[in-house]
Parts: structure tokens; C-alpha cells; sequence
């Protein structure tokens, strides 16, 4: 059996009386190890239904369990997944007992109980009741009763909040990404109990979480904290309602009616996250918009704040379980039919070619089942690559918040600066991909006054424009123009986009960051949206010779969706081949002699592949072959 025995702290910080409650009451919750223990011994009661596994190692080398409860645990039946997680700050004790209650439950009454059986039957379940192992271990197992971050040491502090280290929403706003909002409840100074991470996913815990969540298809699940008895949806980065908000709202209301309060009357209450207080990078926004911008997959998560107080008496424990328990079934009935109706974006879809000479078709393949859509092909041609000196006119770039500036300028007479203003975000984003080569660096000049900590900013890189990757972090003070090269070896072959980005936060203003010189920026003078339509495929014949660049984009009801990566088609000048015996002759990309002959002449062309094209009537190079005689000619319409 589970002994019931915790609970903690509103998101936040502490108040004295929490801190009393906490350490009055510690020795009545479990040390890390004895919740593992129970892990273990419902997974052994239980073998044919539960099973125990780790996402992964914390940064203090702990083993971050969770137990997995379905008919067939550890295969994929195409069945409907719920998480249930506890625990991301370290004080929060009773976030643990919540979850580890609902696997006791769900074992305990399998083949009992009808309804539990069902739900057992017919989804994958997955418990993680302690997240936050290093966070737990200190706080509750060694008495740091306030504790609230991990353990992981960074910029001369201990740890970072694992409820501000995740992507964001992944919408492709600037203003939901990683390190935002950082004059509301996320901060960069590495001494703050709200530390956003030196970057998104900094923290081993968040890894190994990713890392688990890519491996399964999750459709719903509830984070669990302490204290407030509410249930709060997407977003919590922005006031604006989530894509899903109808759907959202309707299951967060049911929730919250269902649980009665900790007084035994009243329910808990409901409403959007942000309208408590506006935080970027938490587990909500980061389930919710990276199942659906890149995975392709409905996901409705919440948030739930259990209790009143930060160590209620025990008798109060049972209560709590019990009533949170009841989201458990509703759930897992309702999620089945909300997945089939809850609209899907298209996806990136994934983008190749087959080519013979100047004739090649393009065709990609959709990567998730967004109903019936439109496909829009893009060909970009025309390719100017350059080092971007900025000026008045910066059309290579989509900035908000950034913009020319004169105050300082490595070469020529501007730079780009971010207009320096407490509590704001800015950024300056290239306006189209760039296909990184083999050799490729990205490299520019940069010279900051920033508040250190307190302001920082970023140079990023992304393949999509939803997840972003940080390269470079820029705060403090440097009082002299400096460069910064980053090899792009790990992006060879694949499109990227190049942002600068500025977090502020509340106070300290200074002369601000600029950057200058960059490189490599791009744009294609010739771009055409091609008619769209249902096939796909499309296929393109006596192309002239040059370089093309396509990506494409499918729109369906939810109106477009997220544009594949670039491929890059190389067509050539044609080559000829020798009848007699049948060799193919060398292409050669130079002229050397013009040649006039009069009369019919028998040509065969062939491409570098040595496939034939049969028409002839084409601007190029070829070879002509004259009884034993072979020439190169250009043909000029």
C-alpha cells in the first residue's frame, strides 16, 4: 500500500507559514526511494498490466521513473495516450502522492472493476509521479524543505526551474519561445527560483523527457502542482485563446466541476494559464504546440494546482487523491472521440525529387493525417548569397523590435540594434531559408551593453522556424565589435533560418546589443507559388538550365500549415553520345569553339546520366557527331 502523506507549495515562492507547514510535517511523506519502491511493487503485483522503465539519468545520476499501465504495456496498439506527471519543483510533495495514488488505483481495480478495466484496455497510461528527482531528494530527503529548482549548477547558482525550460509553444512567434516573458515569472538570472536554463532543454531531466515523449503518441495528461485548486489550459504564454480553445475549455471546466475542494465544498476553479500569470516555457504550452505545429498529433494537456496550503494535515491527503482521481476516467473515455475531431494542421510534409536531364518530377510525402488539403508547391530561383552589411533597407530579414542604427556600425554605417525597452522581446529573423553546403559558416560581428543576467540575447538557428537552437548567448558588457563564427556542419544539406533575438526584463537598461556583418543571408529574385491542388506530385519538363530551389506547404481548414524543408535541383546542359561505340562523352561546362554546319545533322543528346532527351530545340551545349567526326556545338534560338 502508499502511504498518503504530502503536499506543497503554490507555483511560486514560498510564504513563511508554507515553510512551517513543510518541515513540520516531512517526516509524514516518502523519501525518494520509497516512492520508487512502490513503483516497483505495483508493477510486480501487477506484471501483466503495469511495468516500470526510466526515461533517463538527472543531472545527480538518479533514474527518473515511470510506470507504464495498459493491457499490453511497452507495445504501441494505436491506442489513445495519457501522461500524468508530478513533481517539477522540488517543494511540491503532494504533486507525487496525486499521481502514484492513480496507478495504485488503476492496477488495484483492473479486471474489478468494468469502467477501470475498460480504460486499462483500451488506452496506453503512462505515471510519472517525480519528475524533479535531484529537486525532491534535496528538498524533502535532505530538509532544503523550500527548494523549488533542480540541482544543476549554472553561472555561479545551483539550478534551474524545469517548469521554464522547455521549447514554448512552438507556434513560430518570437514571443512564445524559450527564455520569454522575462519581467513576468521566467527570469535568466541563474540565482532566481525562477531560471529559465542557460537554453531550452539545458537540463538532463528535460532531454530525457523529449526524448520520451518523440517515442510515443500522447494525446492528453495533466502536470501537477502545488498549491491553488484550479485547472489551467494553454496558453501560458499569451492572453490570445489556444487554436483548440473550445475543445480546451470545455474539458479544463469539466475537470475542475468534477473536483470538490479540499473544504469539502465548492469545486476547483478553471481558466486559461496566462490569466494567473503569463510565464514561457512551461510543460503545457511545450505539449500542446510541439504535438501540434511539429508532431502533427491532437494533444490537450492541463494543469492542475492541488490543496490550499503547502502541507495540509494528512487526514486531508485521501481527499485530494480521491477527487483528482476522477479526471483519471474522464479522460480516458472522452479523449478517444476528442481526438477524432480535434482539427490537425498539416505538417511539414517530407520533400524529394527524381530527375532525368531537364524533365524531373517533384514529390513529397505527408507526415501526418490532417484530412483533405491543398498542396502548395514554391519554386525559388535566382539565388543571391551575400554577407549583409544592413542599411536603411534590411528586406533580407523579418524584425520586430530591431531595426538600422547609426549609434554603431562595424562596417559601412549601419548596424541592426534592438530597441532596448524593459520587458520586451525582440528579434530579427532571415525572411527566407538558407540550404547550408558542406563548409559553411555562419559568422558576424556583434558589440553589446546589456544588464548581465538581468537582459540577454541569442543567436539562433532553426530548420523549421518552431524550434530553435541556440548557438551563442550574449549579456554582460563588451565594449569592443567582436566576431563569432559557428560552423554549420550539423545543418549540411538542411534549410535553416537565422534569428537574433533580445529578453529583457523589468529593470536596468543600458546602451543595448548591436550586429553587423552577417553571414550568409540569401534571397531568390525569381519566386513563383505554383497552382495548387490535390496531387502529390508535380512534374516539370524541358526545364531550362540553372538551379531551382522548391519547398512545399498543404492547407486544409486550419489554413496553412508548416513548410517542408528546400531541395535543390541541378539541371544541366545536355551531352551527346558517340553511335559507333556507344560511349558517353564528358560533360564540359565551357565553351570552346563555335561551330555552323549546314544542313541535317544526325544528334542524339543525352544528360550526365546518360539518358536520352528528345528535344533539341534548347539553348545549350551539345555534341554533334559528323561521320567520324565529333564537335561541340551551341545551339542559339
Amino acid at each position: 500500500m502508499i502511504a498518503f502523506f504530502l503536499f506543497i507549495l503554490y507555483d511560486g515562492e514560498l510564504t513563511p507559514n508554507d515553510i512551517l507547514e513543510l518541515e513540520r510535517n516531512r517526516m509524514q511523506y516518502p523519501t525518494l526511494a520509497e516512492i520508487h519502491d512502490s513503483m516497483h511493487d505495483i508493477a510486480l503485483n501487477h506484471p501483466l498490466i503495469a511495468r516500470v522503465d526510466s526515461i533517463g539519468l538527472s543531472y545527480e545520476a538518479r533514474q527518473i521513473l515511470y510506470l507504464e499501465i495498459s493491457d499490453n504495456p511497452g507495445i504501441d496498439e494505436g491506442e489513445p495516450g495519457l501522461f500524468f506527471v508530478g513533481l517539477h519543483h522540488g517543494a511540491e510533495w503532494t504533486s507525487v502522492v496525486v499521481p502514484l495514488f492513480f496507478a495504485d488505483s488503476l492496477a488495484s481495480a483492473y479486471g474489478q472493476d468494468p469502467s477501470i478495466t475498460w480504460i486499462v484496455d483500451n488506452c496506453r497510461i503512462w505515471i510519472m509521479p517525480c519528475f524533479n528527482v535531484d529537486g525532491y531528494h534535496y528538498s524533502h530527503d535532505l530538509g532544503n524543505t523550500s527548494w523549488r529548482k533542480n540541482r544543476r549548477p549554472y553561472g555561479g547558482s545551483i539550478g534551474t526551474d524545469p517548469n521554464r525550460n522547455y521549447y514554448g509553444g512552438c507556434s513560430g512567434s518570437a514571443y512564445d519561445t524559450w527564455g520569454g516573458q522575462p519581467h513576468q515569472n521566467t527570469s535568466h538570472l541563474p540565482s532566481s527560483a525562477f531560471f529559465c536554463g542557460q537554453a531550452a532543454f539545458s537540463e538532463y531531466e528535460n532531454r530525457a523527457l523529449l526524448s520520451f515523449l518523440n517515442g510515443q503518441r500522447i494525446n492528453t495528461g495533466i502536470s501537477y502542482h502545488c498549491y491553488g485548486e484550479s485547472v489551467s489550459r494553454p496558453w501560458s504564454w499569451s492572453f490570445d485563446p489556444a487554436p483548440d480553445s473550445i475543445l480546451l475549455t470545455m474539458l479544463c471546466d469539466t475537470i475542475a466541476s468534477m473536483i470538490t475542494c479540499q473544504s469539502g465544498s465548492g469545486h476547483y476553479s478553471s481558466f486559461q494559464q496566462s490569466t494567473w500569470y503569463p510565464i514561457c516555457g512551461s510543460w503545457g504550452d511545450f505539449m500542446y504546440g510541439y504535438s501540434r505545429y511539429v508532431r502533427g498529433i491532437p494533444c490537450l494537456p492541463f494543469t492542475i494546482e492541488l490543496g490550499t496550503s503547502a502541507a495540509p494535515d494528512t487526514l486531508y491527503l485521501p481527499q485530494i487523491c480521491r477527487e483528482n482521481f476522477k479526471a483519471v476516467p474522464y479522460l480516458a473515455q472522452s479523449i478517444d472521440s476528442v481526438v477524432n475531431v480535434t482539427p490537425r494542421i498539416v505538417i511539414a510534409p517530407d520533400i524529394g525529387y527524381s530527375q532525368s536531364g531537364n524533365d524531373y518530377t517533384v514529390y513529397w510525402i505527408p507526415q501526418n493525417n490532417a484530412g483533405p488539403c491543398l498542396w502548395r508547391l514554391r519554386e525559388m530561383a535566382n539565388i543571391d548569397v551575400t554577407a549583409d552589411t544592413f542599411g536603411t533597407t534590411n528586406d533580407r530579414w523579418v524584425m520586430s523590435g530591431f531595426s538600422p542604427s547609426s549609434q554603431q556600425a562595424h562596417s559601412g554605417l549601419y548596424s541592426i540594434s534592438a530597441n532596448y525597452l524593459d520587458g520586451t522581446i525582440a528579434h530579427a529573423t532571415t525572411q527566407y531559408p538558407y540550404l547550408v553546403e558542406q563548409g559553411d559558416t555562419a559568422t558576424f560581428w556583434t558589440y553589446y551593453d546589456l544588464e548581465l543576467n538581468g537582459d540577454v540575447a541569442f543567436f539562433e538557428i532553426s530548420t523549421d522556424g518552431l524550434v530553435w537552437d541556440q548557438i551563442f548567448r550574449f549579456t554582460g558588457h563588451q565594449s569592443f565589435w567582436h566576431t563569432r563564427a559557428y560552423p554549420l556542419n550539423d545543418y549540411v544539406g538542411k534549410s535553416v533560418y537565422f534569428r537574433f533575438r533580445l529578453s529583457t526584463d523589468g529593470s536596468g537598461r543600458y546602451e543595448g546589443i548591436h550586429f553587423d556583418d552577417f553571414y550568409p543571408t540569401v534571397t531568390y529574385y525569381l519566386i513563383s507559388d505554383l497552382p495548387h491542388g490535390t496531387d502529390t506530385f508535380t512534374t516539370f519538363t524541358n526545364v531550362p538550365t540553372g538551379t531551382y530551389f522548391y519547398s512545399v506547404q498543404g492547407q486544409n481548414n486550419q489554413g496553412l500549415g508548416i513548410r517542408s524543408r528546400l531541395i535543390r535541383i541541378d539541371v544541366p546542359a545536355a551531352i551527346a553520345e558517340n553511335n559507333a561505340s556507344g560511349l558517353k562523352q564528358n560533360y564540359f561546362p565551357t565553351i570552346t569553339r563555335q561551330f555552323n554546319h549546314e544542313g541535317m545533322a544526325d544528334i542524339k543528346l543525352y544528360n550526365i546520366l546518360g539518358q536520352e532527351i528528345k528535344n533539341v530545340d534548347k539553348t545549350g551545349i551539345y555534341f554533334v557527331r559528323q561521320g567520324q567526326t565529333l564537335t561541340k556545338i551551341i545551339i542559339v534560338k
